[in-house]
């Protein structure tokens, strides 16, 4: 269990760290969700439940990575590149 602890805090400062680009932020949260996907998997496995929440979360997360990715590719498409400066345009309203 440690070491699903210490990945996701280095996952976590990754993604608080590197604020550059969204696909590393992405990448940095997939990250994340796989590590929680990991942890739930062993505590599961420890207590000799089913794995069937696993398999739903794990489908769950492949449907947002998929939006992610497309939201990724529309803001390459719209502005050009995925700097967050760039980006940053879009909320200022």
């Amino acid at each position: 269990m440690f070491m699903v602890y210490f990945s996701f805090l280095f996952s976590c400062y990754v993604f608080l760290s590197v604020q550059s680009n969204l696909l590393i932020l992405i990448m940095s949260l997939e990250m994340m969700v796989l590590i929680a996907y990991w942890g739930i998997t062993l505590i599961l496995g420890m207590k000799g439940v089913d794995y069937f929440l696993s398999l739903y979360f794990l489908s769950i997360t492949v449907c947002v990575s998929a939006l992610a990715l497309t939201l990724l590719v529309r803001v390459v498409r719209v502005h050009g590149d995925d700097k967050i400066k760039s980006v940053s345009s879009i909320f200022n309203v």
